[in-house]
């Protein structure tokens, strides 16, 4: 999906931007996600406060996919053609 999606975006080459920025948005949340939700919990001494700001970047990524759920669509169907075409 990912490099579909980057393909039709970005044109050809355009998968290796996306895994690298897959991975590195995947790296800084596991860097700074722990950091600020110990901060918090310290600040804070509440569990449910400090994992509830948990929900803020699951929520922005939900409305990324949903605004893009057309595109998201399309590139899986494409996908699944080439794939079924292949066979």
């Amino acid at each position: 999906m990912v490099d579909t999606a980057t393909t039709q975006v970005y044109g050809e080459g355009g998968a290796g931007l996306a895994f690298g920025a897959f991975g590195t948005a995947w790296a800084a949340g596991t860097i700074v996600g722990p950091l600020v939700i110990g901060g918090v919990y310290d600040y804070t001494n509440n569990w449910g406060i400090s994992l509830g700001i948990l929900a803020i970047p699951m929520a922005m990524g939900l409305l990324i996919t949903l605004g893009n759920r057309q595109l998201l669509s399309d590139c899986y169907n494409s996908e699944m053609s080439k794939r079924h075409e292949s066979e």
